[in-house]
């Protein structure tokens, strides 16, 4: 009797331990299953922090260079040197074949030989560079109806007019006419007093041109 009272009490202590023990394991499981839990939303809430730093706006920073890129950009103009000022218009002057191939280019297109000889040692002659031949509307007249040619009186080319037409003060500018070479205009040796002006020049060649046409015979040369 006791020996069955014995085992009946051991087998209710042995079924108590084991429902503690399974109580436990189940305690164990869930606490480790919510720190799992916790330990995952860390993560993501980690991860979207991280997405937030991600996320950097660009936009100022592209607009404070494309200021700054616009602002080196704009440049004032270069103010022009003496040397520019007073340097022949060579965008005006015709080149090819000095005074003879001036003259032809005349002749084909039908335009008066406008001569300029120069004397570097005159002011006056560099003067008529920076006040009248880069005047705009003497530049207009010229390219509508003349053909430039502008020499320094040193030069062959220079040597073998200022002989031909006697020239003898600078600087020297005349009209020819292209079909006889003969000597239609010229002012030369001007003082401060009776300069050749832009106003002046663009008065003589649209009267000058006004009054003369290569519809009409030319002049013989005198």
């Amino acid at each position: 009797m006791e020996e069955q009272l014995a085992r009946s009490a051991f087998g209710a202590s042995t079924s108590s331990a084991r429902d503690a023990v399974d109580a436990g394991v189940a305690a164990a499981a869930a606490t480790n299953r919510g720190e799992s839990k916790e330990s995952d939303d860390n993560d993501n809430t980690m991860d979207a922090g991280d997405d937030d730093d991600g996320d950097y706006n660009y936009d100022d920073e592209d607009d404070d260079y494309e200021m700054e890129t616009d602002d080196a950009e704009v440049q004032p103009p270069a103010a022009p040197t003496l040397s520019d000022m007073f340097a022949a218009p060579s965008h005006l002057m015709h080149k090819a074949g000095g005074f003879q191939g001036a003259r032809q280019m005349s002749k084909d297109s039908k335009r008066w030989l406008l001569v300029n000889i120069q004397k570097d040692a005159e002011f006056s002659s560099h003067a008529l560079n920076r006040d009248v031949w880069r005047n705009d509307l003497v530049e207009n007249l010229i390219q509508e109806g003349f053909i430039f040619w502008q020499e320094p009186d040193i030069s062959i080319e220079g040597r073998q007019y200022v002989q031909r037409y006697k020239v003898d003060q600078f600087p020297h500018v005349a009209i020819i006419d292209p079909r006889t070479g003969r000597l239609l205009w010229r002012k030369e040796g001007w003082t401060q007093q009776n300069a050749l002006t832009a106003e002046s020049f663009a008065e003589m060649a649209m009267d000058f041109c006004s009054r003369n046409s290569f519809d009409k015979p030319p002049q013989a040369p005198g």
